[in-house]
This record gives structure tokens, C-alpha cells and sequence, in this order.
């Protein structure tokens, strides 16, 4: 998908573009949305790679944002190498076009570690470039992106094990990305928490916190039963006989609500599994609030 406005002009090794210009690269999925949010400033697109006329500017549907863009004219693939090495030493390839060739002058580069992460590790300090071979002959280079992590993606050494499902990644990222971070005594509030991958999250790291979901106990199982997934032991402790702020107490658990709450597997399906019910409880205003969180197995219920 290409899209050439007046303000480009495609040659061999001139630069195309020729007004003050920002990269924007779409997130995955998202590059009609992007291109509606830059409007007419799209001078043109290359696979999820919009320029647009202009400085750079936060931008919503925009995985990365190259902030210093420019055309490197090359004569051969070690020239390429010379004149991104003799800006800085860590660049990452995004490829749209001219693959094979991108790939040899990327293996010219200092090697640059893109291993998945550890969650608590901070993000990296040193500038990230990104680049793209535009043509044959020419380099679209940013010593300076929005993200210091390759095309803005971080990827982690996920846990397949504890969290109920793969929602905690979303806060993995943000906290990973943002200054700050909840910590003990830090008092957190949760709505919607089913199936409860936010919740694992805060209750790792040490929190107060509290959560509801109006999901019926047996839906949130339901979405959950092909996996044998397994909660920290703290996070049930947390919730269990605790109601939410400015709710009624919900002293005994009704017994149809329990009942729906414990579900026990087949042997087909893998080991047996339940789900405590902790905070059913009707309100005036959004009716009955359940808050339901996996037991582990061989916990006393």
C-alpha cells in the first residue's frame, strides 16, 4: 500500500520527500486508524510505515515514532553500514522492501540484543535508531525513536503457569514503560477483573488491592477451563472475606453461587480446578458484583 502526496518525489538517490517530515510506524492492525488520525499530513506508506509532513507529534495508533528521519544515499551494502555506524552504534532494521539486501547491511551492524526481558528489568537507557532500506540506494534512518525497544514492541519471558490469562502483559509493558509503578502499601482498585490477570499482576507486586467483575462465576471458568492455570497463594488471602470499599458486606457466600463458583475437571481435561467465590454481593446501583479468583490446588476452602 503506497501513498504519494504533491510534497514527494521518488528518484533514485535523491531524497523523496522533500518538506520537514516525521516516520510513524502503525501498531499491528491499526495502520487505517493511524493514517485516519494523521489525516492529510500522509505524504506516504510503505507496509505500516507512514510519513507525514511536519514534527513529530504523539500519535495514538503509532507503535514507534521515528522523531529524526533521514535519507542516506549508499553506494553498496558496506557503505550503508559506514554511514549508519558513523551516527551511532545501535540501530534495528525495520524491512518493508528490499529485504535480502537490508539484511546483509544489518549483519554490518554492531550487534544489538533483542532478547525477551525479565519483568522488573528496567527499560534500556542507550538510544535505539531504526531504519529501512527505502530503495536499493537509499536509507531511511531516526537515530531518534519515541520507544527504546525494537519497533516499540517489548517482549518478555512470559508465565505460562500462574496468571489466569495473558491480560497481565498489558500491565507487564506499562509499568515497564511508565516511571512508576504500584508497590507495598499502594492501595489499587480493579474493576472488571475477571478472569484476573491484572490482578495477579498488582498482587505480585505487593499492593493492597481490591477487585470486582459482574461475570457469573461458571462464565468465568468457562473461558479459563483448557488451561490449568494457578494464582499465588497471597492473591486469594488478599480478596477472601474482604468487601469492596462502599459496599455491603457480603458475609456467607450464597450456596448457589458457590456451587457455581467450584468446578471440578475431568480427568480429560487435566487436573481438577475451582474458583472461590469472595464478595458476591447484590448493589442498588450495578446489581450483583461477584468476585471471583482461582484456588490452588490442595488449598482448604
Amino acid at each position: 500500500m503506497k501513498k504519494i502526496s504533491a510534497d514527494a518525489s521518488i528518484s533514485g538517490n535523491a531524497s523523496p520527500v522533500t518538506v520537514p517530515f516525521t516516520a510513524y510506524l502503525a501498531a499491528k492492525g491499526f495502520l487505517e486508524d493511524l493514517l485516519a488520525e494523521l489525516g492529510d499530513e500522509v505524504i506516504e506508506v510503505r507496509g505500516r510505515l507512514v510519513l507525514a509532513k511536519g514534527a513529530p507529534r504523539s500519535a495514538a495508533w503509532a507503535q514507534n515514532t521515528w522523531e529524526t528521519p533521514v535519507f542516506l544515499p549508499i553506494e553498496s551494502i558496506g557503505d550503508g553500514a559506514r554511514k549508519l555506524t558513523a551516527i551511532q552504534r545501535n540501530w534495528h532494521l525495520h524491512s518493508e522492501e528490499n529485504h535480502r539486501r537490508a539484511s546483509l547491511i544489518q549483519e554490518k551492524l554492531p550487534h544489538v540484543s533483542e532478547k525477551p526481558r525479565h519483568f522488573g528489568e528496567a527499560a534500556p537507557t542507550a538510544p535505539l535508531g531504526s531504519w529501512t532500506l527505502w530503495e536499493p540506494n537509499l536509507i531511511l534512518a531516526s537515530a531518534r525513536c519515541s520507544s527504546p525497544f525494537p519497533d516499540g514492541v517489548v517482549q518478555f519471558h512470559e508465565n505460562k503457569i500462574d496468571p489466569p490469562s495473558r491480560a497481565y502483559l498489558k500491565l507487564w509493558e506499562s509499568f515497564t514503560l511508565l516511571p512508576k509503578r504500584p508497590g507495598p502499601g499502594d492501595l489499587c482498585l480493579d474493576l472488571g477483573s475477571a478472569p484476573g490477570g491484572w490482578t495477579w499482576v498488582l498482587a505480585s507486586l505487593g499492593s493492597k488491592h481490591m477487585g470486582n467483575a459482574r461475570l457469573p462465576a461458571h462464565r468465568i471458568h468457562r473461558r479459563r477451563r483448557t488451561q490449568a492455570h494457578r494464582h499465588p497463594a497471597e492473591l486469594a488471602s488478599a480478596f477472601r472475606g474482604k468487601p469492596s470499599p462502599g459496599l455491603p458486606h457480603p458475609g456467607e457466600t450464597p450456596p448457589r453461587l458457590r456451587k457455581a463458583a467450584s468446578f471440578r475437571r475431568s480427568r480429560a481435561h487435566g487436573p481438577a480446578r475451582l474458583m472461590d467465590t469472595v464478595g458476591a454481593q447484590p448493589h442498588p446501583r450495578f446489581g450483583p458484583v461477584l468476585v471471583a479468583v482461582p484456588r490452588r490446588r490442595g488449598a482448604v476452602p
